[in-house]
């Protein structure tokens, strides 16, 4: 006989059995975490932490907000029987208090709304103490050190990078980066030419401050004396006036103006 289906029972002339359920996700929002304090330049995540106890992928949204505006949206999904899943949201904000917002939205349109705040302390960004050398001189050195000094109002570690280009006011030749030293030799430079070069220093929650373009002049090329070439042996009569070749000398310069 045709069986009939109702409420999940099956029913016809000879049994009647219960229908398996399909297999569904089983997602738990288990909360949202920032970090209490940061300190004004630093990045942090806002964290939400999921679990899917189902036999099926759970599907989901999140609407991550600061303080009430829509800050980013991620689409993502937990695998069946898995805990412990976390999706992130980066934030690097000015000083004060913040809210932190996110709102997760699974397959039912069912909204999770978790909310917590985040106080970002203020910091006062790196300067430079005294003026860096060298700076506005001529005659200088092939192979200069170049030396700045920075400061910090909050007393945090310092890096500096360093940057120089000859000819260019705006360099981006990258010297040395993200060192602690203070100084710094370059490769050696070219004679007669001018140089422009900046520093910029970075405290350790990743705030910079970049100093003023800085120029100099290497000293000219030093003149070095020519190397004279003339014929071994000239045979000539006594008395007589002998002229002497020397036109096959050079000057490593290429400057040769006269022979005596």
């Amino acid at each position: 006989a045709d069986g009939s289906s109702d409420n999940g029972y099956n029913i016809d002339s000879d049994e009647i059995y219960v229908e398996e359920a399909p297999p569904a996700p089983d997602m738990t929002v288990r909360g949202l975490s920032v970090p209490e304090t940061v300190t004004q330049g630093e990045e942090f995540e806002a964290t939400v932490t999921m679990d899917n106890d189902g036999e099926m992928e759970a599907n989901y949204l999140i609407r991550f907000k600061l303080n009430g505006a829509i800050s980013e949206v991620e689409y993502s999904e937990v695998d069946a029987e898995e805990t412990g899943d976390t999706d992130n949201a980066d934030f690097s904000l000015p000083a004060g208090t913040h809210t932190i917002e996110a709102v997760v939205i699974d397959a039912h349109n069912e909204r999770h709304v978790l909310t917590e705040t985040v106080t970002v302390e203020e910091n006062s960004p790196p300067t430079f103490d005294g003026q860096p050398a060298p700076a506005g001189a001529n005659g200088i050195s092939v192979d200069p050190t170049l030396r700045w000094a920075g400061a910090d109002p909050d007393g945090d570690d310092l890096t500096y990078t360093v940057t120089l280009e000859k000819g260019d006011t705006t360099p981006d030749q990258t010297v040395v980066r993200s060192t602690d030293r203070t100084s710094v030799t370059p490769e050696t430079l070219e004679y007669g030419t001018t140089y422009y070069w900046q520093v910029t220093v970075t405290d350790e929650h990743g705030v910079s401050t970049t100093s003023e373009v800085y120029r100099f002049t290497t000293r000219p090329k030093p003149n070095a004396p020519p190397s004279v070439s003339v014929p071994d042996k000239v045979t000539t009569a006594v008395g007589n006036q002998t002229q002497i070749d020397a036109t096959t000398s050079s000057d490593p310069d290429g400057s040769i103006v006269s022979y005596e």
